[in-house]
């Protein structure tokens, strides 16, 4: 038995096994923290490593054109980052030991903090790393030609993600048939005019008032590309004060064939010592905008005497 139990020792003291015994783990590692006086939860434990996100980045251009812009926009480079984000756990440090905790005494309030005092919470620290990258040229061609109106944009954007790239229409005043020639060129063959939403360009009104007929004047500079059309104008007769909501006298809307210039009458008469003005705006009735309403605001102001 002696002679076993010193082949025994000897076999573990050199690693070896031994057939019919066996330790596990936790045996060995309480062996031998026994032999150096330690505990177990003194051995440091590793952190854990690990990739939380494998990724590509997106990159995006925005590319905006006027009545004035070439037909061909300019070439921008984009590129698209491979990303990993590197992180491992950051573990909770060792508590401090605790004081022996006191009872408080009658009437008094008891003070002892709270929560495992010195304890930082667990967390995790993470790093990014880019390991690759992919990139394109990008621009913007229209073939054939399209025109746009003098207060007409558009506006695409043109992404990269990894291998993949796509042109979105933002704000477009045509329909169009996409394709691509190679070049880094999203090409755009206008297909029919969509109607875009009309605005105050070119517009102006004047009041005016003679003492018996008040009167607004607008002046259209846009009239040229709305011929055979008609415009609707809205004018609403308001009487100004200055300490007190103003008072609405008249309502005006007339329909009429579009021309440089355009006048809506107020048949009646002002009474004298307040001052007035015109709260306007309009319409497109046709094909060649949208038929939204545009405010143009308020007029001078006039004093009657």
């Amino acid at each position: 038995m002696i002679t076993k139990n010193i082949m025994l020792a000897l076999a573990a003291a050199a690693g070896l096994a031994v057939p019919g015994w066996c330790a596990d783990a936790s045996s060995t590692l309480n062996s031998a923290a026994a032999v150096s006086g330690g505990k177990v939860s003194d051995v440091p434990a590793a952190s854990s490593k690990y990739v939380s996100d494998d990724y590509w980045t997106r990159d995006c251009a925005r590319f905006n054109f006027n009545a004035n812009s070439p037909m061909t926009s300019e070439k921008t480079i984009l590129t698209s980052y491979h990303e990993i984000r590197d992180c491992h756990f950051v573990p909770d440090p060792v508590p401090p030991p605790q004081p022996p905790q006191q009872q408080p005494q009658p009437n008094q309030p008891n003070n002892q903090p709270g929560g495992p005092g010195g304890v930082g919470p667990r967390g995790e620290s993470c790093h990014i790393e880019v390991i690759g990258s992919k990139y394109m040229y990008a621009r913007v061609r229209f073939s054939p030609q399209r025109q746009l109106l003098p207060w007409e944009t558009e506006n695409y954007e043109i992404c990269l993600q990894e291998n993949y790239s796509n042109l979105s229409e933002r704000k477009t005043a045509y329909e169009y048939r996409r394709g691509y020639d190679g070049e880094a060129m999203f090409v755009l063959a206008p297909v029919k005019k969509i109607a875009t939403p009309a605005v105050g360009n070119g517009m102006s009104g004047a009041f005016a008032y003679d003492g018996k007929t008040v009167t607004l004047s607008v002046s259209d500079q846009s009239a040229r590309f709305y011929k055979g059309e008609q415009i609707q104008i809205t004018a609403k007769l308001i009487q100004d004060h200055t300490f007190w909501f103003d008072d609405l006298l008249d309502t005006q809307t007339v329909s009429l064939a579009t021309a440089p210039g355009y006048t809506v009458s107020f048949n009646r008469t002002l009474p004298s010592g307040g001052r007035y003005f015109v709260q306007w705006g309009f319409k497109r009735i046709g094909k060649v905008s949208k038929d939204n309403y545009v405010d143009m605001g308020n007029t001078n102001r006039m004093d009657v005497r």
